[in-house]
């Protein structure tokens, strides 16, 4: 068989296949035809400037782009309001809070002096923040 052009190839031993008879021509045929491929596509492989320019055009398309910058805009929005929403709603309690107590202070001071005393609070409040 080895004078007819076969040779037999033998399988892994953990594969439990039988040899296979394979024609020596064909075989090296379309191992060069795969090595020829391989090294075409080794000669177009992508260089670093290749893919620095890639990268450049891409940036370059995608900054001049209004749909990139919407999409900034709302991401950096939707983060803002993930990570500071705390803090807003502890300002909002705080204004609120002091809110609260001027106008408990204010009822407190119209409930014993009426009108007149209210006036005259706030205009010593006033009258003490303006600049001398």
């Amino acid at each position: 068989m080895a004078d007819s052009g076969f040779r037999r190839i033998h399988p892994e031993p953990s594969s439990g296949g039988d040899t296979i008879p394979v024609d020596i021509e064909t075989w090296e045929r379309q191992m060069g035809y795969v090595l020829t491929r391989l090294d075409e596509i080794q000669g177009r492989a992508l260089t670093p400037e290749d893919i620095a320019a890639a990268l450049r055009g891409a940036i370059t398309q995608a900054a001049s782009s209004p749909e990139t910058w919407a999409a900034a805009v709302d991401g950096m929005r939707q983060a803002t309001e993930r990570n500071a929403g705390r803090w807003l709603i502890g300002g909002v309690w705080a204004v609120a809070r002091k809110a609260l107590v001027i106008t408990a202070i204010g009822m407190l001071v119209y409930s014993v002096g009426g009108w007149s005393a209210m006036a005259a609070v706030f205009k010593s409040i006033m009258g003490e923040a303006r600049p001398s």
